[in-house]
């Protein structure tokens, strides 16, 4: 516990230290004007675009519970996604989310079996974008100190990830945990638990065809999403930035925002749209300008979490 709270004091310091020094040398009138020349239609589009990636990562939950064969009904794993955007985005930590899916479908089919299917949708998530990401990184050549040092970092999350998903993919690990220990009381209880996730993320990762469902999900999210910042940065600027560039900046910035030195990301976020984009020539404010819109639609659709996380919440309790 107390490990936990000084965590999420640095991560509270970590928040204000990159906001002021990105905020430091800000043109607020600049800024502010961006914002009112916003037009009201391409609002709504970015918001019915980040919509539609809480559809896909839907979806891309759903093929995982497949793969496990575990049947859900599609509008029933979207509301809980979006509930878990609430608790991601409203509470102090970026894993409240999982709990919560964890928690609510676990009743109904299993609690070592969610995990599994969390776990693997985040895992794959994951390794799917630092795939992406890499090798649009790879195609480019920048002598940007800060690109240069995002597609090394992108290049050992890679190897990483792969060096997990192929102990996952051929590793017998549940065998080395039951074989570990007592088998009575608590302990074997947990043990066979624990065994039994090992074992289903092991299964999951020997389909093919799902990894390259993801993968495919991936490209499709990042690509649905750099057509706001293409048609934000050209709106509002005349800049025009290469497509691929987009779709590689904001795969390394869903990677990197998930270091944990601040809360939910923020101001680490922000500041990686300030770094990346000004390698290739978007100004602070128009990049900053543009990550809050996006956040601003995310906590807008978080609430439509709260509103059925509540609703849950007051079925339940009836009697």
């Amino acid at each position: 516990m107390l490990l936990k709270r000084f965590s999420f004091f640095i991560q509270i310091g970590g928040t204000f230290i990159l906001l002021y020094i990105l905020f430091r040398n800000f043109e607020w009138t600049t800024f502010w004007k961006l914002l009112q020349q916003i037009p009201v239609v391409f609002y709504l589009y970015s918001l019915a675009v980040v919509f539609l990636s809480i559809v896909l990562y839907t979806l891309r939950w759903q093929l995982i519970l497949i793969s496990m064969e575990i049947k859900a009904p599609f509008f029933l794993l979207l509301r809980q996604y979006l509930i878990a955007a609430f608790f991601n985005n409203f509470l102090p930590t970026g894993i409240g989310g999982d709990w919560a899916r964890i928690y609510y479908l676990g009743q109904n089919k299993g609690y070592v079996q969610v995990a599994a299917s969390v776990f693997i949708d985040r895992f794959l998530g994951f390794f799917s974008l630092t795939i992406i990401g890499t090798l649009i990184c790879w195609c480019f050549n920048f002598s940007s100190v800060v690109f240069l040092v995002t597609r090394n970092l992108l290049t050992v999350c890679l190897v990483l990830f792969f060096g997990v998903f192929l102990l996952a993919k051929f590793s017998r690990a549940e065998n080395f945990v039951l074989n570990f220990g007592p088998n009575e009381g608590r302990w074997g209880s947990l043990k066979e638990n624990f065994a039994q996730f090992i074992g289903k993320v092991r299964v999951v990762c020997q389909k093919p065809e799902l990894i390259l469902g993801v993968i495919v999900i991936g490209i499709v999210y990042l690509s649905i999403t750099a057509t706001i910042y293409q048609g934000f940065f050209t709106n509002l600027s005349d800049i025009e930035v290469n497509f691929w560039l987009i779709v590689g900046a904001l795969a390394s910035i869903y990677i990197l925002t998930n270091i944990p030195i601040t809360v939910n990301g923020i101001g680490l976020r922000e500041q990686l749209h300030y770094l990346l984009f000004a390698v290739i020539g978007i100004p602070k404010e128009l990049s900053v300008s543009v990550s809050l819109l996006i956040f601003s639609n995310i906590l807008v659709i978080s609430l439509a979490g709260y509103c059925s996380w509540l609703q849950l919440k007051l079925s339940s309790s009836k009697p």
